[in-house]
């Protein structure tokens, strides 16, 4: 009986290069996904709330004095809840 050896030296730097184009493949997709969706994500963002109120020019001190009487007297922190915020943090973590 006769025993041939077959050369598969060959073979591994064709399966190497598979392996480097799937992975490369894969990358791409999934770098796409993740800017297609951080694309939606600004857009979304960059929207300007409804209630919002366009203020003209300020022209005279009485309308400044108004304006920061106005700002100062704001509510800001009253929609803040902390418990919610405790929530998101710890979602992040």
């Amino acid at each position: 009986m006769k025993y041939s050896q077959k050369s598969q030296a060959g073979l591994s730097h064709v399966l190497l290069f598979v392996l480097i184009a799937v992975v490369a493949v894969v990358v791409g997709l999934v770098g796409y996904r993740v800017m297609s969706e951080s694309s939606d994500d600004q857009q979304a963002s960059s929207t300007t709330p409804a209630n919002t109120t366009e203020v003209g020019q300020i022209t005279s001190k009485t309308e400044l004095e108004n304006a920061e009487t106005e700002i100062d007297s704001a509510d800001i922190d009253g929609e803040l809840n902390p418990a919610e915020l405790d929530e998101d943090i710890n979602d992040l973590l």
